[in-house]
């Protein structure tokens, strides 16, 4: 501190607090609580830079194997790219863009959409009589 062209490193929990205070990270609270403990318990300290990105990538990496789906690790992921986004476009913590760094493997887990009996009833009485009449034929 105190010397030009220093800037002091921020760890990444420091970050992961300042983002939870100053926005509205509800949407993300359960994902946020996750990554959180997992950067306590397996990279506890890490300062904000490539060292975010390598434990990032270890969580990654840890969580496949614990057979999470791919869905869940990106949301995961989604917290520490957020983070590191802020902390260059906002805070000026970081001298480069960090974020893209990440990547978010597009899930292969199918979602499924099963119609009720309701929803096939106004479905059907939705499609136009001049329709009905032409399949009858």
């Amino acid at each position: 501190m105190g010397v030009m062209g220093c800037t002091q490193r921020r760890s990444f929990m420091e970050g992961l607090l300042r983002w939870v205070d100053e926005y509205d990270t509800e949407s993300l609270a359960g994902s946020i609580r996750q990554v959180a403990a997992w950067f306590n318990d397996n990279a506890e300290g890490v300062l904000l830079g490539r060292e975010t990105v390598d434990a990032a990538r270890r969580m990654q990496k840890t969580l496949r194997k614990q057979g999470l789906d791919q869905s869940t690790i990106n949301n995961r992921t989604q917290v520490v790219k957020r983070v590191l986004s802020l902390a260059y476009r906002e805070w000026d913590w970081l001298d480069q863009p960090l974020d893209a760094k990440l990547r978010k493997p597009t899930p292969k887990n199918e979602r499924h959409i099963y119609l009720t009996q309701g929803d096939v009833r106004r479905l059907i009485e939705a499609v136009p009589d001049e329709i009905c009449q032409r399949s009858a034929e």
